[in-house]
This record gives structure tokens, C-alpha cells and sequence, in this order.
């Protein structure tokens, strides 16, 4: 219980999210809304707003997970989470999320969950923080049981999955471009979240599947089929190819996170998922399995930062797509083509691409990368990358 008006604040919670409103949730989304809205305000107004965040990650843990298995039947769900319930709370619950999406991939020291505009001394240490900017420091089972909770709506969760990717990106550039931390020091926050959503993923895809021996690796299977769908879409968009994104909006330069957050529920993933979930199940049929970009080994691990640097490569404008195009290694037809994001997308020549598409990459001219190190670089990159994933809490 609160210390002055004794209410239980998971208690009051609950009883709020878990109620099918009439108007949608509008009205209880107001209790949430400011959270988001006041992280471009003053100082004191954006921590402020954090620590909020931070207590409402928290109670939305709960302790019998009371928040994702509500008991309430939507659609073909007999036990649907909160987001399901009332999705106009899950676009502004996920607006939080975007919002401090970069904190989601922080390492927690233990000291508890809390909120702290960063001095010069403490953003010294965390890559994509600045002095003066507000970081939120979260036990890692809050921040995977929160982003269930948004993937647990399944117009919001291939956003979540896009966003995850987009910060995966971002991490990279700066590893490659900042120059001001070792590249281990950017992939532990980029593994570490990817981990967590991937958990997080495998989880909610779980909890909707009879229980069976066979469930997890069902889960797993469909997991990855949406996550190569979702570097596919960020994919297109670096290539200006995506539906959405393409002409004034990447004329602004606006970037996929800015785009998201302008309509977290506008859907640029799910008819692509649809399309990769009827190969997904060929491949089955046949006998062939899904090809693990993380969990596949070190050198599947490799070639998905490789392909996902060689994307940061060309949006920085240090390749082009006219070389891309001439060592054969670009992917689709007509206004569709861009880079892949794994090798398998090449189906003839393969060894030839993957040696073009190597060379390629290595041989960039980045700004501040000694000439002949880009390669060292991305195995120091890659092996925290792993380590990091695999750590996240959750089953992979």
C-alpha cells in the first residue's frame, strides 16, 4: 500500500486495465499519455516522466502476471492481456516504450529500478546518451514482461519488432561513426535488446499454442519468420522501397522510429508476414529449417551484422547502390530492389555474392576506422553481440 493514501497502486491498476471500456480506454489512457508527452519537455518535466515510466514498468510486472493472462476472452484469445483488451492504452503503453526504447538496452547493475538525468561523467559510459539526457535503469524481467505485454497486440507488435531493429541499426552506425566506444560497448545494448524482445516474442507466440513438446520450436520457427520480416521492411526503407516511407517522408530524412511513433498501430509489417509465414510453412513441408540469424552460430551471427552494417553503410552514403548493383549482390525487381538481410536471399551465385558483398563492406572507407581494421571490428562487435543475446532472461 501507498504510505499516505493506502492504495495498492498494482491493485488500482489492475482494476483499471482489465476493464473492457466502453470508449475504447481513451479515458484511462490520460494516466499514461503524459508520460510520453512530457519526455521533450523541461528537465525537471522529462524525469519526472521517467520515474513515472519506471513505476508503471514496474507494477505492470505484477507478481502472477495478472496483466498479461487477465482471464477475459477477445477475439479467438480465452485469456487475453491488457493491450488486447483495450488497445488504445497499448498505442500509448508503446509510445513509452519507443520513447526510452535506448534504455530497454541498457545493462541493470541491481541497485533498483530508477530514473537519472545523466551528468557528463555517468553518459561517459553509455553509448547513445548525451549529457543531460534522461536514462532509465530497469531490472531486466520488467522490461521483457513489458514488451510481451505490448507484443501480446498483434497491431502494435510488428512496430515493436521494426523499432528493435531500427535501434539495432542506430547502435551500429554509431559504433562505426562515433569513435567514442569500443564497438563491444554499442552490441551489448543491441544484443542485450534483442534478447529481450526475442524472449519476450517467443513467449507470447507460446502462450497462444496447446501446450506440447513441439511448441517451443513452433514458437521459435514463427518468432524468426517476423523478425526477418520486420529487417526486410527496415531493409526497404533504407532503400526507399517501403510502402509508407517512401517520397516526402524519407525526403524529411525522418528515420523509422520517428515514423512509428507518429502512428505506432499504422501496419507496415503483417502483410508481409503473412506472405513469409505461407513460405515458412513450404519450407516445413519440405523438410528444411528456418535459418537463425543469431542462434544459427557465430558465422550466421557475422554475416546478419555484416548485411545489417552494409544497410548503415548506405543510408550514411559511404556505399551506393549503383556499386551494390554492380558486384551483383541487390535482391527484388523494378522498384523493389535492395540489399538482403541474410545470404540465403541469393539464390544463384552464392559464394561469388557473399565474397563480392564481403569485400564490399570491408573494404568501406569509414571515417575514423583505420583502412583494413573494419573486419576486427565487426568480430569485437559480434561476439558481445551473442554474449549479450544470449544472457537476456527468456528462452531462445
Amino acid at each position: 500500500e501507498h504510505p499516505i493514501h493506502g492504495l495498492d497502486p498494482e491493485l488500482t491498476l489492475r482494476g483499471l486495465y482489465t476493464y473492457d471500456w466502453p470508449d475504447d480506454s481513451e479515458a484511462i489512457t490520460g494516466l499514461t499519455d503524459w508520460i510520453w508527452q512530457e519526455s521533450d519537455g523541461q528537465e525537471h518535466e522529462r524525469l519526472r516522466a521517467a520515474e513515472a515510466a519506471v513505476g508503471l514498468i514496474e507494477n505492470l510486472y505484477g507478481q502472477k502476471n495478472e496483466f498479461l493472462d487477465t482471464g477475459a476472452k477477445v477475439g479467438n484469445n480465452p485469456n487475453a492481456a491488457i493491450t488486447e483488451i483495450n488497445p488504445t492504452l497499448a498505442e500509448s503503453l508503446s509510445r513509452i516504450f519507443f520513447t526510452h526504447i535506448d534504455s530497454f538496452g541498457l545493462s541493470w547493475t541491481g541497485d533498483g529500478n530508477e530514473a537519472e538525468v545523466l551528468d557528463r561523467e555517468r553518459a561517459k559510459y553509455l553509448p547513445l546518451f548525451n549529457e543531460g539526457d534522461v536514462a532509465v535503469f530497469l531490472d531486466e524481467d520488467s522490461r521483457q514482461n513489458y514488451i510481451q505485454l505490448l507484443m501480446a497486440n498483434e497491431e502494435i507488435a510488428p512496430n515493436i519488432l521494426l523499432a528493435v531493429v531500427d535501434h539495432e541499426q542506430r547502435t551500429l552506425g554509431s559504433a562505426f561513426f562515433d569513435g567514442d566506444y569500443s564497438p563491444e560497448e554499442y552490441s551489448n545494448e543491441s544484443g542485450r535488446l534483442h534478447g529481450l524482445a526475442n524472449g519476450a516474442m517467443i513467449a507470447e507466440i507460446e502462450s497462444r499454442i496447446e501446450e506440447s513438446e513441439a511448441a517451443f520450436e513452433e514458437a521459435k520457427n514463427e518468432a524468426q519468420v517476423k523478425w526477418e520480416t520486420a529487417y526486410k521492411v527496415a531493409a526497404e526503407f533504407t532503400s526507399g522501397a517501403a510502402p509508407g516511407f517512401a517520397g516526402d517522408v524519407l525526403g524529411t530524412g525522418a528515420g523509422v522510429l520517428e515514423v512509428i511513433l507518429e502512428d505506432p498501430m499504422k501496419d507496415y509489417v503483417s502483410d508481409k508476414v503473412n506472405e513469409e509465414m505461407e513460405g515458412y510453412k513450404d519450407k516445413l513441408d519440405q523438410g528444411q529449417r528456418m535459418s537463425d540469424r543469431v542462434n544459427g552460430g557465430h558465422d550466421e551471427a557475422r554475416w546478419h551484422i555484416e548485411l545489417q552494417l552494409a544497410h548503415v553503410l548506405l543510408k550514411e552514403g559511404i556505399i551506393d547502390l549503383k556499386d551494390l548493383e554492380g558486384a551483383g549482390v541487390l535482391v527484388g525487381e523494378d522498384e523493389n530492389i535492395n540489399l538482403p538481410i541474410s545470404p540465403n536471399e541469393w539464390s544463384d551465385g552464392h559464394s561469388v555474392k557473399k565474397n563480392n558483398m564481403r569485400s564490399i563492406i570491408e573494404n568501406a572507407s569509414i571515417p575514423g576506422v583505420p583502412e583494413g581494421e573494419v573486419a576486427n571490428l565487426i568480430d569485437e562487435y559480434v561476439e558481445a553481440y551473442l554474449e549479450s543475446f544470449n544472457e537476456a532472461p527468456g528462452r531462445h
